[in-house]
């Protein structure tokens, strides 16, 4: 008997000594018609690190209907002017209609390095009395905390924080991955391409959506001899229909290959690219006008004394320039077409001076045949 006594003495004494667990309670009214109001819960300027957990829910009538929210935080806190590190928190809970119409929102320090976490109203509705409910979970500080905590009643406020969402900071999120080693870490179990037939894509690692719409974006990676990653936009339940992927819709330079992405150019790639099919659309005029009768076309001699002066056709960029400024494949193709314009025009008039030179010919030799025949007789 003495021998149980002292054995539950000991976990007493170690329960004290190395872990508190201490809950707190407090309510707040809402006002009816009220919209943007906020009421805080305070902690008051101690030293602590701890777990704590805070729940919101209505009163004994209306709790089922209502629901709650439950969040997390996990933080130290000092009072020598570094306020909050290695602060991590989530929202473990936000069931029924409560959780549209208020939110608990981040550790936020006001005054000389006190606390507080907004308890916001996010929607106008009927006026409710929530019950907050408050779990410490700590080695050495949990009655401390208690005993620190304050909920004030509620004042006009901009709504604070969000109702459903994780804030980990100072640290990196793993999915499927024990080890992070990025902010986000996501690692799934297959590799291959994205499939083109089905209603579930088994070879995507991460995947966005949003509701009401079916598009969604899908990642992946591919491994073998073809190793390369992938994304995808498809459809949710239909992979066989494939949706636009948008890069920068609103503005905004693409590089390929490349950290150096020039002001005036909207894609920029560091390398060879290959097409089976590209369509430039031109804003400036096709050189058709070259066909038309008002075009001043040079003479042959002026392009002759151009090109001895310029090393260089008319109009179309040196070799300096093209090495100093690259060529735009539009322009550059369609000063190509005014060249072979210009060019058949010139085969235009060289064959109608042949033409004409042979008619010529053609006289000149009956005028010769007839003088040769008449010197005969």
């Amino acid at each position: 008997m003495k021998k149980s006594l002292a054995i539950l003495a000991f976990i007493v004494v170690a329960k004290t000594l190395f872990a508190q667990d201490a809950s707190w309670k407090g309510a707040v009214n809402f006002k009816k018609d009220v919209v943007n109001e906020v009421a805080y819960l305070c902690i008051d300027n101690i030293k602590f690190h701890a777990n704590i957990e805070v729940t919101i829910y209505g009163s004994y009538s209306d709790g089922p209907a209502l629901g709650r929210i439950t969040k997390r935080y996990s933080f130290w806190h000092t009072t020598d002017g570094t306020a909050v590190t290695q602060y991590n928190s989530e929202v473990a809970v936000a069931s029924g209609a409560i959780s549209s119409r208020y939110s608990i929102g981040e550790v936020e320090m006001y005054e000389t390095n006190k606390l507080r976490i907004p308890i916001s109203k996010i929607l106008d509705a009927d006026g409710t009395t929530l019950n907050v409910r408050v779990s410490v979970y700590s080695t050495f500080y949990a009655d401390q905390i208690v005993a620190a905590l304050s909920l004030t009643q509620t004042t006009s406020g901009t709504t604070k924080g969000q109702r459903n969402h994780v804030t980990i900071a100072n640290s990196n999120l793993g999915v499927g991955i024990t080890s992070p080693t990025a902010t986000l870490d996501v690692k799934g179990s297959v590799i291959g391409f994205p499939a083109t037939s089905g209603t579930e894509q088994p070879n995507a690692i991460y995947r966005i959506g949003s509701s009401p719409t079916y598009v969604v974006l899908d990642f992946g990676v591919n491994g073998g001899s073809n190793a390369s990653s992938w994304i995808q936009s498809t459809k949710r339940d239909q992979l066989s229909m494939e949706y636009p992927l948008l890069l920068n819709p609103n503005g905004g330079n693409v590089g390929i290959g490349t950290t150096n992405v020039p002001s005036d150019y909207k894609l920029a790639v560091d390398g060879k690219v290959i097409a089976e099919e590209i369509t430039v659309k031109l804003s400036e005029q096709w050189p058709d006008y070259v066909l038309k009768p008002t075009y001043s076309l040079r003479s042959l001699k002026e392009v002759e004394l151009f090109i001895t002066e310029k090393s260089h056709l008319p109009d179309v960029p040196s070799a300096t320039e093209v090495e100093a400024n690259g060529i735009e494949l539009g322009e550059m193709n369609a000063i190509l077409l005014k060249k072979i314009e210009e060019l058949t025009l010139y085969l235009i008039e060289a064959n109608k001076s042949i033409d004409e030179l042979s008619r010529k010919v053609e006289k000149q030799d009956a005028i010769i045949n007839n003088l040769v025949s008449d010197s005969k007789k």
